[in-house]
């Protein structure tokens, strides 16, 4: 029995990691086939010995639970997975595995297979598993800034009716934080005065993902499908990007998020997709939904232990970077080299800017740190470490909802003097802000410029922290702003 459990787990382990490829930034082979022969044949070992202990205990149940058995059983290992990767809410893959113990049960009655091709076929998941684990890890920094593609050789006439467009999507900025910094923000103080804008607009959701899914193809969640940031976007869906580019517009885009990289399809209708700065980063994200969601060690495993030990593991460390403080100075850089070249060709162009620096980890650049945020306001319990890191912010989050009332009270207050540090990537980002529409004023071309965010960020309101998490006002209320 043992033998036929390790091995039809094993061999759909091999074909599961082999579907995987087709995945989004496919080619974490090594990775995706260590996390997943790993979990198969660890559940299936450990099933198979109990069946085994089982057997040596009542000789009765040889015939039952024979090699057959152990057939059936190690498919609904092996498929489990698989069968909840295609199915709407993952866990119910797990029915796969009494499946399994049926047909292996049946199997077992009709006609037991041969134990001596069971002992052979179970070798070759192990074996592979070995080979993947003394390979190198992938090499995941590959990626260079792209460039725009040569323009036409007889450009289509101007038109001084068209506008440029200029998108800029601030990730994770809360509408009311914009009102309340607006004399520290004079660039987006100024093109409110110049534009059209509202007090919030309503994103569509509390993620990054499906908000940004709606906000470049117009379609609601219920439309387009994609519920959250695990989901992949479908290929159906019509991106504005596409249909300015097939009027005639060039198109550019910089993001600053992994999440939203071309192969994800937010790179579709886009002449040139700068996602490089997090392409690397994207990777990562990517195996971990791998590994977090539809894996046996996903499931079984904390998801601490999976971020904090197991995916550094497998994957290479970082390389040398200037780290996440004031990525968008990188972003404006990439989004001012573009500008350039789409505004010495006469057609319009649209111009999509994406801006991550308010995220957490809240990490202000040297040029606005200190602005506003003071430790003193940090009560003493939370004053050892890095601040807003993953450790904090998790404690916070688990305090904001225990029991003691004067430990939630202090970690409400430790949450509210964290919001400084986030005022100030907003100042940054206005500063960033601004560059681009000196840059804009200076082409001389008629342009609309939009300003908005996909999703806001609590600070303990609600006893809620960080995002994704709610749908009270914090998360759903993002800045918007129209100009030209």
């Amino acid at each position: 029995m043992l033998w036929g459990i390790l091995a039809s787990a094993g061999l759909f382990g091999l074909l599961d990691s082999a579907l995987r490829l087709g995945l989004p930034d496919g080619g974490l082979w090594r990775e995706t086939a260590i996390v997943v022969l790993a979990g198969d044949l660890g559940l299936a070992l450990a099933l198979g010995s109990i069946g085994w202990l089982l057997v040596r205990a009542a000789p009765g149940l040889r015939a039952r639970l024979g090699v057959g058995f152990g057939v059936g059983l190690g498919l609904g290992i092996g498929a489990a997975p698989f069968v909840g990767s295609l199915l709407p809410v993952e866990p119910v893959g797990l029915l796969t595995l009494p499946a399994g113990a049926l047909l292996g049960l049946l199997l077992q009655a009709v006609r037991t297979p041969r134990p001596g091709l069971a002992w052979i076929l179970a070798l070759p998941a192990p074996m592979v598993l070995g080979v993947a684990v003394l390979l190198p890890p992938t090499d995941i920094y590959f990626d260079q800034p792209p460039a725009l593609p040569a323009a036409e050789a007889v450009p289509a006439p101007p038109s001084a009716a068209v506008p440029d467009v200029l998108l800029v999507s601030v990730d994770t900025l809360r509408a009311d934080r914009v009102l309340a910094l607006a004399d520290q923000l004079p660039n987006l103080t100024a093109l409110r005065r110049r534009g059209t804008w509202a007090d919030y607009g309503l994103s569509s959701t509390n993620q990054t993902v499906p908000a940004h899914v709606s906000l470049l193809s117009g379609l609601s969640a219920l439309e387009h499908g994609v519920r959250h940031n695990h989901d992949i976007m479908g290929p159906g869906v019509p991106m504005i990007a596409e249909e300015l580019q097939a009027a005639g517009w060039n198109t550019a885009g910089v993001i600053s998020n992994g999440l939203l990289r071309g192969v994800m399809g937010f790179g579709r209708g886009f002449d040139a997709f700068d996602d490089s700065e997090v392409a690397a980063t994207g990777r990562k994200l990517a195996f971990r939904r791998v590994v977090d969601k539809n894996t046996w060690i996903g499931w079984i495993c904390p998801s601490r232990l999976l971020f904090n030990h197991l995916v550094p593991w497998l994957l290479p460390p970082d390389q040398d970077s200037p780290g996440p403080s004031g990525a968008g100075r990188r972003t404006t850089d990439s989004a001012l080299r573009f500008q350039r070249q789409l505004r010495e060709r006469p057609e319009p162009y649209f111009l999509f800017v994406h801006y991550l620096d308010p995220h957490h980890p809240y990490r202000p650049p040297e040029q606005t740190a200190g602005m506003f945020f003071q430790l003193e306001d940090l009560p003493p319990e939370y004053r050892g470490g890095p601040l807003a890191d993953n450790k904090m912010m998790f404690r916070l989050r688990e305090e904001l909802v225990g029991d003691d009332a004067a430990t939630r009270e202090r970690a409400l207050a430790a949450s509210r003097a964290l919001m400084p540090l986030y005022d100030e990537e907003i100042v940054f980002i206005d500063q960033m802000l601004g560059e681009l529409l000196a840059a804009v004023e200076a082409g001389g071309r008629p342009t609309v410029v939009i300003f908005t965010s996909d999703h806001g960020e609590h600070f303990g309101e609600h006893g809620l922290l960080l995002h994704s998490c709610s749908l009270y006002e914090e998360l759903v209320r993002v800045p918007f702003v129209l100009a030209g």
